[in-house]
């Protein structure tokens, strides 16, 4: 059979001194916008030309662990394929809440674990989407992580259960009722979510019944691994959890300290699982710090302050209104409504008096979805001049963080653009002056594959020249870096076939070290 050959899509530098990294990138970095158009002029010197005639895209890489190295080549298809998953994600939610309403209305408490439940299960939803789209690093797979379980766990924790109760129902005791389905929420998430994550029950079968019983040392280690942690899934769970506080916090203050609690509890079971339980991840940049700062907080304050006018104009809750229709004085006996039998009970009834002067009242729609939760801020009924006098002001106050909140919104939005029509290199900090090859815990970009059937990666490069370069970021105590090395059982698949490799085709990737005269 032919042999493909394979263009360069990245090359990886690593240099012995920080002083040349910086000088290089100084000199070759170009806008985004420059180097897809080839504009020679972006560079200082034409001599800085890739063969004289290309304008190279260079900038700094992510961590060697964090690069996906069978991603590299992904590109516009990948992205939409990207958002097409993102939008699977999005009809889970319906589906998910129409269950939750099935399951609520039948017990309140299963509701609300049914909820904490469905919370886990689209981790695994969204773990499978992403393993079907290409990343070029573990930082932007994460992200894309972090969106899908966000918009899942925001709307399935926090929004659904407004959806599934009635608007009366919102200040109101008992089992049905919204408040107390917020408080078993909190009190689900605090407890379910620590308490299995504390006991493991995966890894501790793994560790102490599945490995025990392996057959061989290589099974044994597999079992042995831990639980992968997935950093995103860490920054979700605690933005739901302040994105619940605050969405509630005006008719549940209590929900500010049951929101601190469950931060609480969470931080001391991660740093538990952080050293006992959870695996070795990649270790990734800011990238998702910063897309929470400039994002998923700006969007939490957006809710707050909508929700918090809302619930302040719409208290009592009664969906009653005054109408212009002056009523009927005189008393009048009422009878309570049997909804089974849909007729009227004897048995109930209540004396009401109507005064002169009195109005008749009316339904209103009082709809959470609409812009204010009742028909229009002005139509508005208060049952004190203090309640409208107290609404208008947080309407205004809402307003103002509507507007400071899009000017963020759209500060984040400039720096986007600005990446793509400037230079963004800056050199952070002062120059170390520590040589590379003098630091001992060092590693460089060597092309591998992580593979769920093996401890180590496998790697995509011959090894011959730097297996002992000590670029590794591990080492297997039992086999050389060449029991791993692919291009070797490539060369044996394709002996035995009676061919022979050409050494011109690039199949593989290929690294090559210039080890300075004083490193060891």
């Amino acid at each position: 059979e032919s042999q493909k050959h394979h263009d360069a899509i990245r090359v990886y530098f690593t240099f012995e001194t920080e002083l040349n990294q910086r000088l290089m990138l100084n000199k070759l970095s170009v806008s985004k916008f420059d180097s897809s158009r080839n504009r020679a002029s972006a560079l200082s010197d034409p001599n800085l030309l890739f063969r004289g005639t290309l304008v190279l895209e260079v900038v700094e890489p992510p961590e060697p662990s964090a690069v996906r190295w069978v991603d590299l080549d992904s590109g516009m298809k990948d992205l939409v394929m990207k958002i097409i998953y993102t939008a699977v994600i999005i009809l889970f939610v319906g589906l998910s809440t129409a269950f939750t309403k099935l399951v609520y209305d039948w017990k309140p408490t299963f509701g609300a674990y049914t909820i904490s439940f469905s919370n886990v299960a689209i981790k695994m939803v969204a773990l499978k989407l992403s393993v079907m789209e290409k990343h070029k690093s573990s930082e932007v797979r994460q992200i894309w992580i972090y969106i899908k379980i966000a918009i899942f766990r925001w709307v399935n924790t926090v929004i659904v259960i407004t959806v599934i109760t009635p608007y009366t129902s919102t200040l109101m005791n008992g089992k049905k009722e919204l408040l107390t389905g917020v408080y078993k929420i909190f009190f689900a998430e605090i407890l379910t979510g620590s308490i299995l994550q504390y006991l493991d029950i995966s890894g501790n079968l793994a560790r102490h019944v599945k490995a025990p019983r392996a057959k061989t040392q290589e099974e044994m280690n597999l079992q042995m691994r831990g639980v992968r942690v997935y950093i995103a899934e860490r920054y979700v769970n605690m933005t739901k959890v302040l994105f619940m506080a605050v969405y509630y916090c005006p008719i549940f203050p209590g929900g500010l300290v049951m929101g601190f609690l469950a931060l609480v509890a969470n931080y001391f079971v991660d740093r538990f699982s952080l050293m006992r339980t959870w695996r070795p991840s990649p270790k990734l940049g800011a990238s998702i710090s910063t897309f929470t700062r400039e994002w998923i907080f700006p969007i939490t304050i957006i809710f707050m302050a909508r929700q918090g006018v809302r619930y302040w104009s719409n208290l009592p809750f009664d969906a009653v209104c005054p109408s212009d229709v002056d009523a009927f004085p005189g008393t009048y006996e009422l009878k309570a409504f049997n909804p089974e039998t849909l007729s009227l009970n004897d048995d109930i009834t209540t004396t009401v008096t109507v005064n002169p002067g009195e109005k008749f009242h009316r339904y209103c729609k009082n709809d959470l979805l609409s812009l204010h939760g009742m028909e229009t801020f002005n139509k508005m009924y208060f049952d004190t001049a203090s309640q409208k006098g107290l609404s208008l002001i947080y309407e205004y106050l809402v307003l103002s963080t509507y507007f400071i909140v899009a000017g963020v919104i759209a500060w984040a939005l400039g720096r986007i653009i600005k990446k793509y029509f400037s230079v963004t290199y800056e050199e952070v900090g002062d120059d170390q002056h520590i040589a590379f090859s003098t630091v001992q815990s060092r590693t460089s970009y060597i092309p591998q594959v992580e593979s769920e059937s093996s401890p180590f990666p496998f790697l995509a490069c011959p090894t011959d020249d730097i297996k002992d370069s000590g670029m590794f970021e591990w080492r297997d105590p039992r086999r050389p870096y060449e029991y791993y090395d692919l291009t070797k059982d490539v060369e044996k698949i394709v002996a035995a076939s009676g061919g022979k490799l050409d050494d011109d085709v690039a199949l593989f990737s290929k690294m090559v070290h210039d080890r300075p005269p004083w490193s060891t």
